[in-house]
């Protein structure tokens, strides 16, 4: 202890609904505590012991911190900084992707007071049905479920099972729990607006990726032969602006219908709208029909799913069963996912083979794969898949 700097946190909130892996404030407050020995007392700024601060802090922080105690300059592209340094945040920044198997996207911004949070894909609910919201261990899972099939719901509860506002907006000195959404009060419309754009503005300061859809991030990326971050520093390799302005007609109600493009990114956020939707329209089928020979995993999977959840699986399957059977593993996450999610039970037990080939395919190959990440969630999408079909249940398959 003499001579070891420690630092203790947690990596985000509880392993429960509304917390772990959530944008909320339950899910991004951790605690934060260092202890540093007298002999390296000089390096933190005249910090006391016992000192508390009440600022705002991202985990980002904590390299840029060992970086300045070590003695070495912090690289220009990294946005941490060092925790006593004396720099101030006037706001911290939240980002939620893909979890496992279940495909998202959501940013947000908090300045200490009101915390924004935009979400890109909306239709697709906090309690999604999926292996890891549906594991017998898993206690409050299970609870609240049944309450919700019990037709017992209170107003939020309810809210876990309910389509997501493209926006929310809290207060959390009048709210500190988050249960009251005022994004849409005319009252607090300066507050989301610069609170909106301080978000656009960092999406783009950091080239976030992520509106590139991960398929298409890393399809591109590996085709350039370099890394994604790498790859998506060139604005012409990568046009995050259009992408961002597509994600966001994609996901508010009532923007005009995206039209097709020879950019894919900007193909997948236009069937994405049509998906976020639910569009069954003549003329939304023949635009998914349209995009199944995409170029594009992410665009065809997509279009995929978006037939087969109309009922158009003839049209579908042949397109998501193809994209199990390709050498790129997050490819086939997507593909075992859309398949799991957009056809019925009835359409799912006639791909059992298909299905048990698949995860018997990666059970042979998951120990020496460099992906292990992108096999275990595809063999929850699949074990999903086998639930829902009936052929399986979720403690035959807990693991």
């Amino acid at each position: 202890a003499e001579n070891t700097i420690v630092f203790v946190l947690s990596d985000h909130g509880m392993g429960l609904p509304r917390y772990k892996r959530w944008l909320h404030h339950t899910g991004l407050h951790v605690p934060l505590i260092v202890h540093v020995p007298e002999k390296f007392r000089h390096l933190v700024g005249g910090n006391e012991p016992g000192t508390v601060h009440d600022r705002l802090v991202s985990l980002l922080d904590l390299p840029a911190t060992v970086l300045e105690m070590v003695g070495i300059e912090r690289p220009d592209y990294y946005s941490g900084r060092s925790l006593f340094s004396g720099e101030k945040r006037s706001e911290i920044f939240g980002a939620r992707d893909r979890l496992d198997d279940l495909p998202d996207l959501s940013r947000s911004v908090f300045d200490g007071r009101f915390h924004y949070i935009r979400h890109f894909q909306p239709h697709l609910v906090p309690m999604r049905p999926g292996v890891i919201m549906a594991g017998a261990s898993k206690e409050s899972h299970r609870e609240l479920k049944r309450v919700h099939e019990a037709g017992s719901d209170t107003e939020e509860s309810a809210k876990l099972w309910s389509l997501r506002p493209f926006e929310e907006l809290y207060d959390l000195q009048e709210d500190p729990h988050e249960l009251s959404n005022i994004a849409d009060k005319p009252e607090q419309a300066q507050i989301r607006a610069r609170l909106a754009k301080r978000l656009t503005d960092w999406i783009l300061e950091t080239r976030d990726t992520g509106f590139a859809s991960e398929l298409e991030m890393l399809r591109r990326s590996q085709q350039a032969g370099t890394a994604p971050y790498t790859w998506a520093q060139d604005p012409e390799s990568y046009p995050l602006k259009a992408a961002l302005a597509a994600a966001e007609a994609a996901s508010s109600p009532h923007a005009a219908a995206l039209p097709a493009s020879e950019e894919p990114i900007l193909s997948y956020w236009a069937v994405q709208q049509r998906l976020i939707r639910s569009d069954r329209s003549a003329e939304a089928l023949a635009f998914f029909k349209e995009h199944l020979t995409s170029e594009s995993p992410a665009v065809r999977l997509a279009a995929a799913e978006g037939l087969a959840k109309a009922g158009e699986g003839e049209s579908a399957v042949p397109v998501l069963l193809s994209g199990l059977k390709v050498k790129e593993p997050w490819v086939r996450v997507q593909a075992a996912r859309s398949l799991a999610v957009s056809l019925s039970p009835e359409d799912l037990r006639p791909l059992e083979p298909q299905i048990r080939a698949c995860l018997k395919e990666i059970g042979e190959r998951t120990e020496r794969a460099s992906c292990r990440e992108w096999a275990v969630s595809t063999v929850q999408a699949l074990d999903f898949a086998l639930i829902k079909s009936g052929l399986e249940t979720a403690e035959s398959l807990d693991r």
